[in-house]
């Protein structure tokens, strides 16, 4: 699964003026190393029920960042604030729930609050929740549904969901085979790597995927390319 949303940049637009001065300094002082002083100050929001408080904290004891490594109190955490709809505590919850780590092993669970983070256009749990769909882990397989979250994550600009979506247009896997389509996504992930090694595996799969088409096929899907930039960049 991809690995857990780091929330210490939450949102603090509904917070009163002396809430969200503590999320702030803590968010300093985490940005700045100081990850005791950042429990100090988010520990207390969390015990009032802050969502993006318990967040942190369930990360800091994740982590072991100002604390001791403390997985079942990360959960803990990570559980009061995805019960409260916190997006980020609901996709790393889930990661806590698929590998094990503070609680037993539930893939089902995991599943569960993968689509809840996803729901509300997270793109960590949309890619997570795709690959559970692909896997069968947790959820029936089922190659349409995790083609249409893979999508949704790929529309959302993520390379990792763009490759996967363009492997399951190669192959019309949960969706008709489209070999132009596939271009469109294997050039876009490409060209939105993350690292060298995954823009070489990349374009691996830009290779074996343009072997064969026509030029006609070539120019579609650079046209694919150039309207859904225009259109992200529009929105």
């Amino acid at each position: 699964m991809r690995s857990r949303i780091w929330p210490l940049f939450g949102l603090l637009l509904f917070a009163g003026p002396a809430l969200a001065g503590a999320l702030e300094d803590g968010q300093s002082a985490a940005e700045k190393g100081d990850f005791a002083t950042a429990m100090k100050l988010w520990r207390p929001l969390a015990e009032q029920g802050n969502a993006t408080a318990q967040t942190n904290v369930a990360t800091l004891y994740e982590e072991g960042l100002g604390v001791e490594p403390d997985l079942e109190e990360a959960v803990k955490w990570y559980n009061e604030a995805a019960g409260q709809g916190d997006a980020a505590a609901q996709n790393n919850l889930a990661n806590m729930y698929m590998y094990g780590n503070g609680v037993a092993q539930d893939p089902a669970q995991a599943a569960s609050w993968f689509r809840k983070a996803a729901d509300q256009g997270t793109i960590e749990a949309q890619f997570n929740l795709a690959r559970l769909y692909t896997a069968g882990e947790g959820v029936e397989q089922d190659y349409s549904a995790a083609a249409q979250w893979y999508r949704k994550a790929a529309q959302n600009g993520d390379p990792d969901a763009q490759n996967s979506l363009a492997l399951m247009y190669k192959e019309g896997e949960g969706v008709t085979r489209d070999i132009v389509e596939a271009f469109m996504w294997i050039t876009l992930a490409v060209a939105g790597a993350g690292s060298e090694g995954h823009r070489t595996l990349y374009q691996y799969h830009s290779d074996g995927i343009a072997q064969g088409m026509s030029a006609e096929q070539l120019a579609q899907a650079k046209q694919r390319v150039e309207n859904w930039r225009r259109e992200r960049a529009a929105k």
